[in-house]
Parts: C-alpha cells; sequence; structure tokens
C-alpha cells in the first residue's frame, strides 16, 4: 500500500531523517525522506514520511501530497491491526476505509497476481528467490 524507497545506487542511509513528532496528540516517530520547509512540511512531489506511535504501530503515512491515519487498532491473532483508515489531502479526508472483519484468507490462486509483459529476470549474482 505504501511506496518504500528503492535501495539502488541512487539510495543512502542519509537520505532519512528521524525525529520525534505528535499525531493527533500522540508522541510519535517520524522517518521521513526528501525535501521539507523550514517547519518541518514535506514537500508534496519529493517527500515521503512514516510515523510510528511508542508501540511501533505505523498511525500515519505522506507521499505524493496524500497522507493516511490508521486508528482503532484491535488485535487479530497477536498482531495490532487498524480497523480504520482515512486518506486525506490537505485536511479534507477525500476516502474512509472501515475494516469490519478481519479472517484468514482463502485458498487464492497465485496467478491472480501476474501482470503479463513484467517477468522477472535475474539481472545480479545476490538475487535470490
Amino acid at each position: 500500500m505504501e511506496p518504500l524507497p528503492a535501495t539502488d545506487a541512487m539510495f543512502t542511509e542519509s537520505d532519512w531523517r528521524i525525529k520525534p513528532d505528535v499525531v493527533d496528540g500522540v508522541t510519535t516517530t517520524r522517518v521521513a525522506s526528501g525535501k521539507e520547509s523550514a517547519d518541518g512540511t514535506l514537500d508534496a512531489k519529493e517527500s515521503y514520511g512514516f510515523w510510528f506511535n511508542p508501540d511501533g504501530q505505523l498511525v500515519k503515512t505522506y507521499g505524493n501530497g496524500l497522507e493516511t491515519r490508521r486508528t482503532d487498532f484491535q488485535d487479530y491473532n497477536g498482531a495490532q491491526v487498524a480497523r480504520r483508515v482515512e486518506i486525506r489531502m490537505g485536511d479534507k479526508v477525500g476516502m474512509r476505509i472501515d475494516v469490519t472483519e478481519v479472517r484468514p484468507a482463502g485458498k487464492v490462486d497465485s496467478h491472480m497476481f501476474a501482470m503479463k509483459g513484467h517477468d522477472w529476470e535475474r539481472a545480479y549474482t545476490f538475487e535470490v528467490r
């Protein structure tokens, strides 16, 4: 669901900045990459941010001008799952997803995830699947 950075030759660990922040009154740890203003506002076109609460749950993301917020965490087989996800642009909610049920997936045909024209070919010796 989230755009994670590629670890190609253009990526360096110093691209990411970590700092404390507050989201909806909760102390979080922000991990961000890209341009940001002096007041900490991330650039809509060139920045990504991830906010984690003290329990390590991802509670907010930012990228491409869109923000997601995850709330109402409930236990499912020992893992905390957000039961509400809001997608925002600015201060306006564009979509709200309410999870009404969480259960194991049934049998899924692996071919449904294949995309024509996107066959993987091994390019480097360190790639192992």
